[in-house]
């Protein structure tokens, strides 16, 4: 009993300890802060941001906006796009990029779906046999002009 009474006088000082600290000082009003205007030199290093080179991307788009349908039932909403396209970094030119004279559509038996703002290789024979027809076609047309 005795033990217990002299572990519990002990922790008595560190209960009533908090209650004899001082109070937290707060500012009375907003206009004790100083404040720095936009653009004054500070004492450490200032980050200058670097804007970014613009990349761009040009598709040479064979077809029009179409739906795309797979052997297997499932449709896309796509443009075919020949395999060549023209990478400019900075900003866009005002004159569009020199085309290849023969636009190359198929490759290694792919052909480029634009999907989305994206560029999708897909195997010609996934492709329902219309559209893998209507893809031969233009590129048995484009071999065939001067």
């Amino acid at each position: 009993m005795h033990t217990r009474s002299l572990r519990a006088a002990a922790l008595l000082p560190l209960f009533a300890l908090p209650s004899l600290l001082p109070a937290q000082a707060l500012p009375t009003s907003p206009t004790t802060f100083k404040t720095k205007p936009v653009g004054a030199a500070t004492s450490g290093a200032a980050l200058v941001p670097t804007p970014a080179p613009l990349r761009q991307v040009t598709y040479l788009t064979l077809s029009p906006l179409r739906p795309w349908n797979s052997r297997d039932g499932k449709t896309l909403l796509g443009k075919l796009i020949a395999w060549e396209d023209t990478v400019t970094l900075g900003p866009p030119s005002p004159t569009p990029p020199s085309l290849p004279p023969k636009p190359t559509v198929l490759r290694q038996n792919k052909a480029r779906l634009l999907i989305e703002k994206k560029a999708c290789e897909i195997p010609l024979d996934r492709l329902s046999p219309e559209d893998q027809k209507f893809i031969q076609d233009l590129h048995a047309r484009l071999a065939a002009s001067p």
